[in-house]
């Protein structure tokens, strides 16, 4: 039998893995009929024998344990929505739960980021995006209860990188000038 966060009022009953409790230990299960809120929770577990004899209160077995159903809380902090941006801009973020936080351009091609350090250069996709092309950030983190959280930053879009030297348009001037005259 077992209960939950005490051992007071009524006991639930468990079941024997194969079928009968007819063994000096048996691998049994326990299955909690109601929901159980997110945090710390401790399993008691007492047995009766053959001879009618139950575990004494205070011997119960237990086992503490977590629940947590709250998925991670993202927030990208930089680059903002609307900006142009290059390939050394710093990702940064806030997480509520960092385990092993993932950045994506597109929702594509995720790698592990870290707030601060990353840049949009580092993110595999990036290279093969277009200059002047919008594109949205992704961000998201597993915790170790498998709760996914994400964020994203929308209407992103890549500078446009100039490489081509500037060329006069308009000839030079012709005939001669002197300093002092117009």
């Amino acid at each position: 039998e077992y209960q939950i966060d005490s051992t007071a009022g009524t006991w639930n009953a468990c079941t024997p893995n194969d079928g009968t409790f007819d063994g000096a230990t048996e691998a049994f299960t326990c299955t909690v009929s109601a929901a159980l809120s997110n945090g710390s929770h401790t399993m008691y577990v007492r047995a009766t024998d053959s001879n009618s004899k139950t575990t004494p209160p205070g011997g119960a077995s237990s086992d503490t344990f977590s629940i947590d159903t709250t998925a991670p809380s993202l927030s990208v902090t930089a680059p903002t929505t609307g900006s142009t941006v290059n390939g050394s801009q710093v990702v940064t973020f806030t997480n509520s739960e960092p385990t092993a936080p993932q950045c994506s351009v597109n929702n594509t091609d995720w790698v592990s980021c870290t707030s601060g350090s990353t840049t949009l250069s580092q993110l595999t996709s990036w290279s093969a995006l277009p200059e002047g092309f919008a594109f949205t950030l992704y961000l998201r983190d597993t915790d170790t209860a498998g709760n996914i959280g994400t964020a994203q930053v929308a209407n992103l879009t890549k500078a446009v990188t100039d490489t081509t030297p500037p060329v006069r348009s308009n000839p030079a001037p012709s005939g001669s000038l002197t300093a002092g005259t117009t």
